[in-house]
């Protein structure tokens, strides 16, 4: 056993496994203030370790709500293509109606009070109110196909 303690070890290992240790006279312990160096030693990668993984999952959360946000707003617009194809839809439809002839010749009658060539407009008389003779239309001023 005398032989393993005479050993030396090299410098290379000495100086990266030594600890600096005050030891107390008579104890052989270690004095409170090396211990609390070695202590603060040891903790420093450790929050450093710790310090980094609270970024990363900062990170990771600040970036799962935008991207929650983002499918959010890409709903809204989907929802909003969808409506405005209906309406798109909807119009279409309308203005296919509106270029038929039954409409046109609706639309003539109704609001703008023409007729066919041929044609007799009848218009009831109002109680109490005396109906004028008839005066035909002038020519040019009745509706022709």
């Amino acid at each position: 056993m005398e032989a393993l303690s005479k050993r030396r070890t090299p410098r290379s290992l000495r100086r990266r496994t030594r600890v600096p240790a005050v030891v107390a006279p008579g104890t052989g312990r270690e004095s409170s203030a090396s211990r609390r160096i070695r202590s603060r030693r040891s903790r420093l990668p450790l929050l450093l370790l710790l310090l980094g993984f609270l970024y990363l999952a900062g990170a990771f959360i600040h970036l799962q709500w935008k991207i929650y946000q983002v499918d959010k707003e890409l709903e809204a617009y989907r929802q909003q293509k969808t409506a405005l194809l209906e309406e798109q839809a909807r119009l279409q439809e309308e203005i296919r109606r509106l270029n038929t002839d039954e409409y046109i010749e609706r639309v003539a009658r109704e609001e703008l009070g023409l007729i066919k060539e041929g044609e007799t407009v009848l218009l009831p008389a109002r109680p109490g109110e005396e109906v004028p003779p008839y005066v035909p239309p002038p020519p040019g001023h009745q509706f022709r196909d």
